[in-house]
């Protein structure tokens, strides 16, 4: 057997995402990355097993496209003076001040991370809610919480003490008390019903409002109130709502597409469109401060490595500064995917103008006004 059909059944067993690709296009790829050989029984076995696994490799870095993720990955956060990264086994708290400080804490299966209003940051994993506060040598611990994969952890922005958890599915949002508890779980103390709630964006606005996206346009509901829906304004683009982000009004927000149409909404009834820019390369990560966006973005050119990149732009849309992103390759792997984002997450410090992109093994830091890469004291 030819290298090649060791190749095709490779890929077929290795295959780890959905491509969108014709079977034309899958042709050519396999026909590119796999390279021609002596007639059968001139290669051996180990060699074909090798050769596949490096075509699969070779078609999953040039090829195959990455989408953006449906949700916030919610693993890397500001907090005052601290930046919290997750992943499955650990939470790391990396000190903005005196690195020597930086502590790891052991996590079983962390889910999500956010930041409250008083700097500390919340994590959940899979048996337990952790609060780090600013300085504190460990973090306190709480019972767990239900958190699906659809799930999103919000904070509280009125009070510290309490958080919520958004579930998608039923399009409901649960708020939790950091409190000690004889039960086995914390249990919810407001359950409320996202009115219309399409199951895609949801931000929970400066002023402590749920804002999501609905089928018609984009809902605002205080908790335990009814919502109001507002349409998209005349000269938006009316396309699928991927991330809402907060604009530095309270009545005014960020709508982004998946392929990186950024609008600028008021929401105000029949309110005109403020603002209107395209991203310059297709978005896979979004968070804003008051007066910036950043972006992680995905460049897949035909035959081509895949690059990512960091691009910060203003409050204008005016591009401030671009970073070129180390890239981590596909491996032959089921879980290459998760390989190749693992240090893509993005973060910024609204306080101290401060960018970050990485993850477990990789970390960036730059100025958020002026791009200079910032070493840590």
């Amino acid at each position: 057997m030819r290298v090649r059909a060791a190749a095709a059944i490779a890929i077929t067993v290795f295959w780890g995402c959905k491509s969108r690709q014709e079977p034309e296009a899958w042709t050519s790829a396999l026909a590119s990355a796999t390279p021609e050989v002596a007639p059968q029984g001139s290669v051996e076995p180990h060699s074909a097993a090798s050769a596949a696994a490096s075509a699969v490799v070779a078609i999953r870095d040039t090829t195959l496209p990455i989408m953006a993720p449906r949700a916030p990955a919610q693993r890397l956060v500001f907090g005052r003076g601290m930046l919290g990264e997750l992943s499955a086994d650990r939470l790391l708290i990396r000190s903005m001040l005196r690195p020597e400080q930086d502590k790891t804490f052991a996590l079983s299966g962390g889910r999500a991370l956010t930041a409250l209003p008083s700097g500390a940051l919340l994590a959940i994993d899979a048996e337990a809610v952790y609060r780090v506060d600013p300085g504190a040598a460990k973090p306190r611990s709480y019972k767990r919480v239900s958190f699906f994969p659809d799930s999103e952890l919000l904070p509280e922005r009125s009070d510290g003490q309490f958080f919520w958890v958004v579930h998608r599915v039923t399009q409901t949002a649960l708020r939790y008390r950091l409190e000690n508890s004889e039960l086995p779980m914390l249990v919810s103390d407001v359950e409320t019903k996202l009115e219309g709630y399409d199951g895609g964006a949801i931000e929970m606005s400066r002023d402590g409002v749920f804002v999501y996206s609905t089928a018609g346009g984009i809902a605002r509901q205080v908790p335990r109130g009814k919502a109001v829906i507002f349409k998209p304004p005349v000269g938006s683009s009316g396309k699928a709502i991927w991330r809402l982000l907060p604009a530095g009004r309270l009545d005014q927000l960020w709508v982004v597409s998946e392929d990186g149409e950024v609008e600028l909404w008021t929401l105000i009834p029949n309110a005109p469109l403020v603002r209107k820019f395209r991203v310059a390369e297709r978005p896979y990560e979004a968070v804003a401060a008051a007066d910036a966006l950043a972006f992680v973005t995905v460049v897949q050119e035909r035959g081509q490595a895949r690059r990512f990149l960091a691009l910060v732009y203003d409050g204008q849309g005016a591009e401030r500064f671009r970073i070129e992103l180390p890239n981590d390759p596909a491996t032959s792997s089921e879980n290459w995917l998760s390989n190749v984002t693992q240090n893509k997450s993005i973060a910024v410090s609204e306080s101290e103008k401060k960018l970050a992109v990485g993850g477990p093994t990789w970390l960036g830091l730059w100025d958020l006004e002026t791009g200079a890469s910032l070493a840590r004291p």
